[in-house]
């Protein structure tokens, strides 16, 4: 099946898309980091696209997704 999407957001840096070998979907993730490099040190701070936040900051992000 094919399902035509829009996707409204720009407090997404990345979506990942993924699914199972053989499955009938496709899965998407909104993240605002990617996982680490080979060459990286694993150092939190280093991670590419992490997102701070001060002491008592909120972190919210909203995605709407419309399917036809």
């Amino acid at each position: 099946h094919s399902f035509p999407t829009r996707r409204s957001s720009d407090l997404f840096k990345y979506i990942a898309f993924w699914n199972v070998p053989g499955a009938d979907y496709v899965c998407f993730e909104p993240w605002n980091g990617i996982s680490d490099y080979d060459n990286t040190s694993g150092e939190l701070i280093e991670k590419v696209g992490i997102e701070k936040l001060e002491k008592g900051g909120k972190y919210t992000r909203e995605l709407n997704i419309t399917i036809f």
